[in-house]
This record gives C-alpha cells, sequence and structure tokens, in this order.
C-alpha cells in the first residue's frame, strides 16, 4: 500500500538493467490483465533498445527519461486480434459499434499500463507515464514499424530511480453515491493553494494548479502544438474503422 501511495513520476534513472525474471513478469502481468469480453482489444510494445529509445527521446516532449529507462513499454489501441479471430468465421466489426470498440481498446490498453505500473513500485522500480506517444503519432509510429491500424495510447518508462523521491499532492476526484456537480468548484482554488506551497517548500516556483492548466491549454502552448491533431483525428474516428480496421493492413 505504501508503494502506490508515494508513487511518483521517475524522470531520471540509473544506469543498470532490469532483471529478464521481472520483465518476463511484466510480460505476464500484461497479459493476464481484464478485457472486455476476454477480446483483447490492445497490443504493448517492450522496447529495450538504445537506439530506437533514443530515437524517440528526440520527439517533442518526449524527454531524456525516455532514452535513460532501461525499458519502455508502449500500449496500443489495436484491434488486429479481434479482427484476424472474425476472419475465421468470415465476420466483420459492425460499424454501428465501432465508436464503443475504439473506447474499449483504449480501455483495456489503459487497465494493463496501469497494472504494470503497480508491478513495478511492489518491485522497487520507478515508472513514469508518457503521453506524448499520442501527441507526434505519425513520428512514433513510423520509427516503431506500426501499420496504419495500431494507435499509440500510453507509454511507460521502467527502471530504478536516481531522483529524489517528490510525491505532489493530488486533487481529489472522488464521490459517492451520486454526481455532485460542484465537487470541484468547491476544492479547485483549495487545491491551487496547496499545490503552490508544495512548490514553496521544494524551492521552485510557486505556479498553482489553475495557472498551470490555463497555460497548458492555451491555444498557442506547446502542449497544444505538439499535438497532431490530424492524425488522431483520422486515426480515432470512423474513417479509421472504414479504411483500416475491415482492410489488410496498408
Amino acid at each position: 500500500m505504501k508503494a502506490l501511495l508515494e508513487r511518483y513520476s521517475v524522470k531520471k534513472y540509473k544506469d543498470k538493467n532490469i532483471d529478464k525474471s521481472l520483465i518476463d513478469e511484466m510480460i505476464k502481468i500484461v497479459n493476464s490483465s481484464p478485457t472486455s469480453i476476454n477480446g483483447h482489444h490492445f497490443s504493448a510494445l517492450f522496447i529495450d533498445n538504445k537506439n530506437i529509445k533514443k530515437e524517440l527521446s528526440k520527439i517533442g516532449n518526449f524527454g531524456s527519461h525516455v532514452d535513460q529507462a532501461p525499458l519502455f513499454v508502449v500500449f496500443n489501441l489495436d484491434l488486429n486480434a479481434i479482427k484476424e479471430t472474425l476472419k475465421i468465421t468470415n465476420q466483420k466489426i459492425d460499424e454501428k459499434i465501432v465508436d464503443y470498440v475504439i473506447i474499449t481498446s483504449i480501455v483495456d490498453a489503459t487497465i494493463s499500463a496501469t497494472m504494470l505500473q503497480d508491478y513495478c513500485l511492489l518491485n522497487d522500480l520507478g515508472t513514469c507515464f508518457i503521453g506524448s506517444v499520442r501527441h507526434n503519432v505519425s513520428k512514433v509510429r513510423e520509427i516503431l514499424n506500426y501499420p496504419s491500424n495500431v494507435f499509440p495510447i500510453v507509454g511507460l518508462t521502467i527502471g530504478y530511480s536516481d531522483q529524489e523521491k517528490t510525491i505532489k499532492p493530488k486533487l481529489n476526484k472522488v464521490m459517492f453515491n451520486q454526481y455532485d456537480k460542484n465537487h470541484f468548484t468547491n476544492i479547485i482554488k483549495d487545491y491551487d493553494n496547496e499545490l503552490k506551497e508544495f512548490y514553496i517548500k521544494k524551492g521552485k516556483q510557486p505556479i498553482g494548479h489553475i495557472d498551470w492548466i490555463s497555460n497548458a491549454y492555451k491555444n498557442d502552448s506547446k502542449f497544444i502544438q505538439d499535438i497532431e491533431v490530424d492524425q488522431m483525428t483520422k486515426m480515432l474516428s470512423k474513417y479509421f474503422f472504414k479504411k483500416y480496421l475491415n482492410d489488410e493492413n496498408k
């Protein structure tokens, strides 16, 4: 429990390889994670090749920790297992449910990524989720040799931490029984102050939650500019379904 509650994003790793027995167990964790209707709507790519990690680290917001970490795992929206299974009975996924199936794939991939993170924490390994795999989709897919119908959802760096443990305060997102429309209105400003105090104690610029999110979502922010919106829209739409899902990989 302590390891999970004290989770923090590790962005600096020791030059130390992960034992093969641990990686073998990680693979079992990913493959045993729950999937809707036991459909296996996702895939995971384990990357320990230094050259590939180095190439990825040069993209947009990836950061040097992708290169430093001995292992980088990318979880993908991938319906090829469903597609190949249905081919045996000459079936295709009904276009009416494509949005549901895509959401299901994203959920399955995220559940598996979280299970892998938790396993790592319980085995003294540091991690950091990398959402930037969704920002520069075309470059990521090129480097990782993805077919047209596979879309990266989230990455996870894994290794032995070489930085001070820094547990950032988090916003309370839990409600009970019925949704409270005023929940976030009532707590955002208090959380903003809590985060500022946290950074002050760390001797850093006291940026609160409100300024941080406001700056991130400005149209000219680096966060927004790095997102290949056209690529995401193309992949996560019915165009994705019509052009790629029921056809052979391009």
